[in-house]
């Protein structure tokens, strides 16, 4: 994909990944092998930047407002899943939110309006917050139903709490030889994990831990 910052190009639940027109078919074949799903490609404001503009969970997906209502259409028919395009001036929204289906945490600066239509697409409890002490919550830890992967930054209480909300089990790792940004320079689902080349072992062995890949 011509990048260690796989997070930043695809978005992919348990079902689909979604992923620019602009993939090649080694591209392809590289999300298709790891994830075992199909892969959708749709245009996203003539951008590559899927894993940063699209949120979601197993339950719903969530598009920034430049994107037209006819993408949303055609993925609600393929999937059959809640997708909306979300009522807000935030476009990044896979930075933005953090989400499994169980919870989500949010923007701090999400309007209660936008919290509401968050709870409705992705059906799920939502909670502005942030991790550790910053609010880019969706860029910086990967959430699935399975297991939750934070930065080394985070409290022992920090980690907790969230897996009580999660609803899974959390642990720390880094991508991409140390960086704390862990959703951009990754890629998962319940089964599988696609991390940027950079990454060492010992950073690998902390991803599959912590989304309980390793038992």
């Amino acid at each position: 994909m011509g990048s260690s910052w796989v997070g930043v190009k695809i978005f992919v639940n348990d079902r689909l990944a979604i992923i620019p027109p602009s993939f090649n078919e080694k591209s392809i074949n590289i999300v298709k092998d790891s994830f075992g799903i199909e892969t959708f490609p749709v245009n996203v404001i003539s951008s590559e930047l899927h894993g940063v503009m699209i949120a979601g969970n197993n339950k719903g997906i969530l598009f920034p407002y430049q994107v037209d209502d006819e993408i949303v259409d055609q993925v609600k028919k393929a999937f059959d899943i809640n997708v909306a395009i979300l009522r807000s001036n935030y476009t990044a929204l896979g930075n933005l939110i953090l989400a499994n289906s169980n919870f989500a945490v949010v923007y701090e600066e999400f309007s209660r309006e936008e919290l509401k239509q968050i709870k409705d697409v992705l059906d799920v409890e939502v909670e502005r917050g942030k991790i550790g002490s910053l609010y880019t919550v969706g860029s910086l830890a990967v959430v699935t139903d399975k297991g939750l992967v934070l930065p080394p930054t985070v409290s022992e209480e920090e980690i907790k709490s969230l897996e009580e909300k999660f609803k899974v089990r959390a642990d720390t790792a880094t991508v991409n030889m140390g960086s704390q940004y862990l959703r951009l320079g990754m890629a998962a689902n319940s089964y599988a994990a696609l991390v940027g080349e950079t990454s060492t072992g010992t950073e690998l062995t902390g991803i599959e831990r912590a989304l309980s890949f390793l038992q």
